[in-house]
């Protein structure tokens, strides 16, 4: 496992997508290109994901990639403040 919560925060968004959409982690690996395996890893934290599938994923999923990407960066700095104080 990947010890990085800024990879769990975006993970979570897509998965809470995804399963408000009732697509499968298989469905959705085989429209943005992938193998199932790959997106088992990145869900996993085993693997962290690669930018350019994280927005492929985000288009599948009808999200806005950067708008996730900054949410993610907003949850993270305020995991870290309370971590940290």
């Amino acid at each position: 496992m990947i010890d990085n919560k800024f990879d769990e925060i975006v993970m979570a968004k897509l998965v809470a997508r995804l399963n408000a959409l009732g697509l499968s982690g298989r469905e959705l690996a085989k429209r943005i290109g992938i193998p199932k395996s790959n997106w088992s890893s990145y869900v996993t934290l085993t693997r962290s994901i690669p930018f350019d599938t994280f927005k492929k994923a985000c288009e599948v999923l009808g999200l806005d990639y950067e708008e996730v990407f900054i949410e993610s960066q907003k949850e993270f700095f305020e995991y870290e403040k309370k971590t940290t104080e």
